[in-house]
């Protein structure tokens, strides 16, 4: 009786490992190299006055010969977006400028530029407009969702060769996935964000928007069995 009592109790500790669940965790990556299409300006004007209302038109003067001309450009107006209007009374720290007390308003807008071509052309505008501020240049995609489908299939497929590997190298088989979690995106581009203030000089050459290396990740776990 002792002894197939020691029998079960063996037999049922190997049922019980068989039932555990092994599995193997692994970041799948996926990555492509692309050219941007589109081009993002910040700039805005900021203007000051003693009389609130002669600082509100100079800068209402100054940003509609700015939209204006870049609606000669070719820019439509959907593609040019206030971000920042800003109106407010500047006290001078120092007790001997007091009488240099005005309004000042900051009014900045955000530009899409869909065709490269006319970078260039369109810092230049702006500026000879009375921009005087360029808080940033950078490029991004249009419609970059065309490319999410592409790029996650990559990362699974890296996953899924990684998990398969790894665990061949244990003597298992990958049997199915558990979970998926997708770890978001990075776009990385040494040339994605270039400003300058108009007491500086404008740069010369023209501004290149080079290649933009788009990478998508997942964390995906596998549950493995023996061969």
């Amino acid at each position: 009786m002792k002894r197939l009592l020691l029998v079960l109790l063996s037999f049922t500790s190997i049922a019980f490992a068989d039932d555990v669940l092994r599995t193997i965790n692994v970041i799948g990556r996926g990555s492509m190299v692309i050219k941007p299409d589109t081009v993002v300006i910040s700039t805005g004007v900021d203007s000051g006055d003693p009389v609130i209302g002669v600082a509100l038109e100079e800068n209402n003067k100054i940003m509609t010969g700015i939209t204006q001309g870049l609606a000669d450009l070719g820019i439509e107006s959907d593609d040019i977006e206030t971000n920042n209007y800003n109106v407010y009374l500047y006290r001078p720290y120092n007790d001997d400028d007091k009488n240099k007390e005005e309004y000042r308003v900051s009014n900045s807008i955000t530009i899409n530029i869909k065709k490269l071509e006319l970078v260039d052309t369109v810092i230049d505008t702006i500026i000879t407009l009375g921009a005087n501020k360029i808080n940033g240049i950078y490029f991004t995609f249009e419609n970059s969702d065309i490319y999410e489908n592409n790029l996650r299939e990559k990362a699974i497929k890296d996953a899924r060769e990684k998990a398969e590997f790894l665990a061949s190298l244990e003597g298992m088989k990958v049997k199915r996935v558990i979970s998926i979690a997708e770890e978001g995106i990075a776009i990385q581009n040494p040339i994605t964000n270039y400003a300058y203030s108009m007491a500086e000089s404008r740069p010369k050459g023209p501004i290149s928007s080079g290649v933009e290396e788009i990478k998508r990740s997942f964390n995906v776990l596998y549950e493995i069995v023996p061969k």
